[in-house]
């Protein structure tokens, strides 16, 4: 966590310990590298033009973002999506 802090985040959540999707705040950007929430919840936890990228998560989340996301994407100011990399062998060094 103090990590991500490094890197410039205001609030860093670890889900084992609060679920940020019922705690009643909105936030700008969700970088989510888990995935434990529906898309719905997800989109209710963003502000009017908030961001959600998804690293990982189950394969059933990731389907769910690439439709579900889309389309409120496209339907609203929120932006849902996937972040996809293939790594290569430095930067599983890294």
């Amino acid at each position: 966590m103090d990590f991500v802090h490094s890197l410039g985040a205001d609030h860093v959540i670890a889900y084992t310990r609060e679920d940020f999707t019922r705690n009643g705040q909105q936030y700008d950007l969700i970088l989510d590298v888990q995935g434990h929430h529906s898309a719905s919840d997800y989109r209710h936890a963003l502000t009017h033009n908030g961001c959600y990228i998804m690293v990982g998560g189950a394969s059933g989340l990731i389907f769910q973002v690439m439709f579900l996301g889309s389309l409120i994407s496209v339907t609203s100011s929120k932006k849902m999506g996937l972040l996809l990399h293939k790594p290569d062998a430095n930067d599983l060094e890294f």
